[in-house]
C-alpha cells in the first residue's frame, strides 16, 4: 500500500500548498511526507515539484500525476468500500458432520 500512501502524500501537498500543511493534516512528521514525495519521484524516475528554499512549483510529469492520480485513488477507494462492505459478515452455506450420537 506504499504506493497509495505516497500518492495521497502528493495530493495532499499540491491541495495545500506545503509539505507542512500535509503533514499536519495526515498527522505525520513533515520528514514522513518528504519521503514519500521522494519515493515517488524515485519510482517515477521524474521530477513532480520543483523546490527552493523559498517556494515550490509542480511539473508537468506533475500535474499530470495529480489529475490522473486523483482517478485511480477514487477507483481504488470505493473497490475498498465494497470490498468492505462485502465481508463485513459470513455467508454461505454451512454443513457440518455429526456423530449420529450427537443429534
Amino acid at each position: 500500500m506504499g504506493q497509495f500512501e505516497d500518492l495521497r502524500a502528493f495530493r495532499k501537498i499540491v491541495e495545500l500548498g506545503s509539505i507542512g500543511k500535509a503533514a499536519e493534516r495526515m498527522g505525520v512528521s513533515k520528514s514522513a511526507v518528504s519521503r514519500r514525495l521522494s519515493q515517488l519521484e524515485a519510482r517515477l524516475d521524474t521530477s513532480l515539484i520543483k523546490r527552493t528554499s523559498k517556494q515550490w512549483m509542480i511539473t508537468e510529469a506533475g500535474q499530470q500525476l495529480f489529475r490522473d492520480g486523483g482517478k485511480v485513488l477514487e477507483h481504488y477507494e470505493a473497490v475498498e468500500t465494497r470490498v468492505k462492505k462485502n465481508s463485513t459478515g459470513l455467508s454461505g452455506e454451512i454443513r457440518m458432520s455429526l456423530p449420529a450420537y450427537v443429534g
